[in-house]
C-alpha cells in the first residue's frame, strides 16, 4: 500500500529539513522524452520516413521563491524553423492548418519521472489555448496553454525545486505520402518562453521568463534535426543552441559541463 503525502505536508517537511534540489533557481526547463533533471535530451533527430509514432517534449520549472498557494499556470512555447515562412509541418491547432491535430497536451508527468515533482498531484486540468504565426520572425510560431486547479484548491511549491509543468506530444501524421506537410527534415528550435504561476491573489503571481528571470537559456531550449539554419532570437539575445547529444545519468555529470 502506498501513502501519498499532501502537498502542504510535503511543503512543511521540506522547510523543516532544509531539503534542497540540484536544479538551478528560477529556471524554465525543456527537454525531449523526460524532465531536465531526469536526463531529457536537448536534440531530437527524426528520419521523417513514417506517419506513425510521436515525439514527447517535457517542460518543467523551478520557482524563484516559495509559492504557498499555486492554483494554476499560463505557459508560452515559441518555435522557429530554418525556412520562411514557418514550415507547414509545424502548423498546429487551428482549423485549416496542415497538421491541425498533430500537437497534444499531457498534464501528467512521464511514468519514469523522479526529479520533477507533480506540483498539483494530478488535480489540475489543462488545455492548449492558441497557436500564432510570425510572433517575432516570419519563420516562427507560438503555442499557449494553461492549467487550473478546481475552485478552492491550491498547492504549495518550493523555491529551488524542479516541478513538472506539461508535456507536448507531436505526432508524425502527414509526414510522408499523399497530403504530406513539408518541413519535417528542416532544423527547428523550440523555447519554453514563459510560465506564469497563478494564485488566489493575482497581485502575487510569479513569472518565469526565458532570458529574463530564467537562468541558463540553453536549459529552456531544444532543437529538432540539430537546429541547423535557425535564427531564434529570444529575450536576452539568446540564439538557438547547438544540439547537446547526451543523456545525463547523474547530477555530477551535468555540473561537469559547466566547470
Amino acid at each position: 500500500m502506498t501513502t501519498r503525502l499532501s502537498p502542504l505536508l510535503c511543503f512543511a517537511t521540506a522547510l523543516a529539513l532544509g531539503v534542497s534540489s540540484p536544479a538551478s533557481a528560477g529556471a524554465l526547463n525543456l527537454r525531449w522524452n523526460e524532465c531536465w533533471g531526469d536526463g531529457g535530451v536537448q536534440n531530437r533527430d527524426f528520419a521523417c520516413d513514417r506517419n506513425t509514432g510521436s515525439e514527447v517534449l517535457v517542460a518543467s520549472f523551478v520557482p524563484r521563491f516559495d509559492f504557498p498557494q499555486m492554483t494554476g499556470d499560463e505557459f508560452v512555447v515559441d518555435f522557429a524553423t530554418a525556412s520562411t515562412p514557418l514550415a507547414q509541418w509545424w502548423w498546429f491547432l487551428d482549423a485549416g492548418n496542415c497538421r491541425q491535430s498533430s500537437m497534444g497536451l499531457v498534464s501528467e508527468p512521464p511514468a519514469s519521472a523522479v526529479a520533477c515533482a507533480e506540483w498539483d498531484e494530478g488535480q489540475a486540468g489543462g488545455l492548449l489555448s492558441g497557436f500564432t504565426f510570425n510572433v517575432f520572425l516570419p519563420s516562427a510560431g507560438r503555442i499557449t496553454g494553461l492549467h487550473w486547479m478546481p475552485d478552492g484548491l491550491s498547492a504549495p511549491v518550493l523555491a529551488g525545486h524542479e516541478y513538472y509543468a506539461f508535456t507536448l506530444t507531436i505526432n508524425h501524421q502527414k509526414t510522408v505520402g499523399s497530403g504530406a506537410c513539408g518541413g519535417c527534415t528542416l532544423g527547428a528550435c523550440i523555447g519554453f518562453k514563459s510560465l506564469r504561476m497563478t494564485s488566489p491573489d493575482p497581485n502575487v503571481d510569479q513569472l518565469l521568463q526565458l532570458g529574463l528571470f530564467a537562468s541558463g537559456g540553453d536549459d529552456s531550449m531544444v532543437t529538432w534535426q540539430g537546429g541547423s539554419g535557425v535564427a531564434f532570437p529570444a529575450p536576452g539575445g539568446l540564439r538557438c543552441p547547438a544540439a547537446t547529444p547526451s543523456k545525463y545519468s547523474t547530477w555530477g555529470a551535468v555540473k561537469s559541463l559547466y566547470r
